[in-house]
């Protein structure tokens, strides 16, 4: 959470150093030390063979979610720098109704002044005239100031109510799914301690039973078909414990989000483009430009958010 919170693994080193904590060969943490952590697999519950993942029998620390959260910080990170380069805010994220991608493009108009615009790339796509692209080229400065305008209106009450209740039904699917799943490991561990205290029992009448030969080789391979058993029943368990972790992880934390939205809404008149595209690039997946609509695809929510353009015009008169 404090990388989540910082988005530097200087920040965390330096949090980790100041608290007295040390890594294990008593060193102090850098950022190398720490990214190489936040990078690891074995932290979700994965173990790797060669190139290869697999489900390991440890517990998980974290959720899945929470490690992609993590690597989109990074990847955003690396994003920034080349795109703050273009000048242009929505770059590899602005996306037409058409489903294509939309790119930054610049023309002379007739005074031989630069116009910048986003251009549909069914137009490059197709032939001259033939796109039936709705949109085609949008003007750069106003798209962009419709979107900026659009996400800094999503924490209005009007707008945010209809995220909220739909991540409350959602997280309520989730919970159900996650009760299915605590039920499936109560089950597996009454068969545990079950077999357990057969085992018990096999072992008992070996020490203390007047048993001929037979008989005991009998319970002896009774006793290795348990141990078999046991170690399927918890494989079994670690398995159901790690997608309880996972499907606990996929609940949405709506009061977050929203203040999320909210510190973007309050710290945007004063950020700079650089922190704009950083928090582009680490909340969304991409944005859908319609004619009458724009729909957002945030990272945290497994659906995307519409706004209305008559709702962003009436908010913003």
């Amino acid at each position: 959470t404090q990388f989540l919170d910082s988005h530097s693994t200087t920040e965390v080193a330096r949090y980790l150093n100041d608290l007295g904590h040390r890594t294990k060969s008593g060193k102090l943490w850098n950022k190398r030390s720490i990214q190489h952590i936040l990078q690891n697999p074995l932290y979700i519950g994965y173990v790797k063979w060669g190139t290869t993942l697999h489900i390991g029998l440890h517990q998980p620390l974290i959720s899945e979610k929470q490690f992609q959260e993590i690597q989109a910080v990074f990847k955003a990170n690396r994003r920034v720098g080349k795109a703050s380069t273009t000048g242009a805010l929505l770059q590899k994220l602005l996306w037409c109704c058409c489903g294509h991608p939309m790119t930054p493009s610049h023309s002379l108009n007739r005074q031989r002044v630069r116009y910048y615009y986003y251009r549909c790339t069914s137009t490059q796509t197709s032939e001259k005239g033939k796109s039936t692209c709705l949109l085609k080229y949008v003007p750069m400065q106003a798209t962009e100031i419709l979107i900026m305008t659009s996400l800094t209106s999503l924490s209005k009450t009007i707008l945010f109510q209809t995220i909220e209740n739909k991540a409350l039904k959602y997280n309520q699917g989730i919970e159900l799914e996650t009760q299915e799943i605590k039920s499936q490991i109560t089950i597996l561990q009454k068969q545990l301690d079950s077999l357990k205290h057969r085992q018990d029992m096999f072992l008992d009448s070996l020490v203390s039973g007047a048993l001929s030969t037979v008989e005991r080789k009998a319970i002896t391979k009774r006793l290795e078909e348990l141990e078999i058993e046991e170690k399927t029943i918890k494989k079994t368990i670690s398995k159901t414990d790690f997608d309880l972790t996972q499907k606990r992880g996929e609940q949405i934390d709506w009061i977050g989000f929203k203040q999320i939205l909210i510190t973007f809404k309050e710290d945007f008149s004063e950020a700079s483009q650089k922190e704009v595209l950083s928090f582009l690039s680490l909340h969304l997946t991409k944005i859908t430009l319609y004619p009458d609509k724009i729909l957002f695809h945030f990272k945290k929510l497994p659906w995307p958010v519409e706004v209305p353009k008559e709702i962003i015009q009436k908010n913003t008169s």
